[in-house]
Order: structure tokens, then sequence, then C-alpha cells
């Protein structure tokens, strides 16, 4: 039980610590064009970078990134052991708080799940930008690089 707390504490402290270094580029003007109307249109490019991140952790846990659809509309969010780590559900009428990382509730079990898998990043044209994204948290969070 312990364990899982201290993991819960510790997402929590890494997801709004990552948000908020989005929003903080954001306001520079240094995210890649694409991203920057986040949290909108964000979800799958900001999952999957936090997810690769938190599988580069040597012992750490698995995140994988889950996309989902509703009413027409898709989102993306983690799944790291069992718990959601979602942190763009607030560009949704009807979502959530800015970061959420719990259990799955009503509103996550809203979406129709189609696909599940194993979170990483790379392989597009825009790759090498928006891991710059991700390397500058790192460096301002301090946290170890994955590389």
């Amino acid at each position: 039980m312990m364990m899982v707390r201290s993991m819960l504490i510790e997402l929590h402290k890494i997801a709004h610590d990552f948000r908020a270094s989005i929003e903080e580029q954001k306001v520079l003007g240094i995210l890649p064009q694409h991203m920057a109307d986040f949290p909108n249109a964000c979800c799958a490019v900001t999952s999957e970078l936090l997810g690769d991140y938190l599988n580069s952790i040597p012992g750490g846990p698995e995140a994988e990134t889950i996309s989902a659809m509703r009413d027409g509309k898709s989102h993306m969010w983690l799944a790291v052991n069992s718990l959601i780590v979602d942190l763009t559900a607030d560009q949704f009428p009807d979502g959530r708080e800015a970061v959420y990382v719990g259990r799955e509730d009503a509103w996550y079990a809203s979406w129709e799940v189609d696909l599940r898998g194993k979170a990483s990043h790379g392989g597009t044209p825009t790759s090498y930008d928006e891991r710059a994204v991700l390397d500058r948290f790192i460096e301002h969070a301090e946290l170890p690089n994955s590389d």
C-alpha cells in the first residue's frame, strides 16, 4: 500500500510539473507550432512524451497510452499501473482539472478505447521539436535524462 501511495505522489508531482513546464513554454512562445494551442489537440503528443520518459526510468512503472473516442472526438491519456495520468482533459467542456492522476472514473469510462499500448514517442517529422519540450522540462526539474 505504501508503495502505491508513494508512486501516486511521484506521478502526481511529475505530471503537474510537466504540465506547468508546457504552459510556461507556451507563454514564452517556444512550443512547436502545432502545440501552440495547448492543451487543445495536444493530448497525444504530451501523453507520448511523458509516457516515453516514464518508460525510460530504470525500474520505473510501465506507462501505456490509451487512445479513445467519444461523440466523434478523440482523446489520449496514460495508464500507469492502475492509474490514469491525463495532462489535457481540461480541453473538453465536460473535462477535468488541468492534470488528473487517479483511478478510472465515470468520465474515463464514458470513452470507447480503440488503442492501447506501451507509450513511446518518435518517428514523426515533428518528433525532434516535441522532444525539445520534454528536454526543457527534464532540465528545469533536474530529473535524470533518459538519453
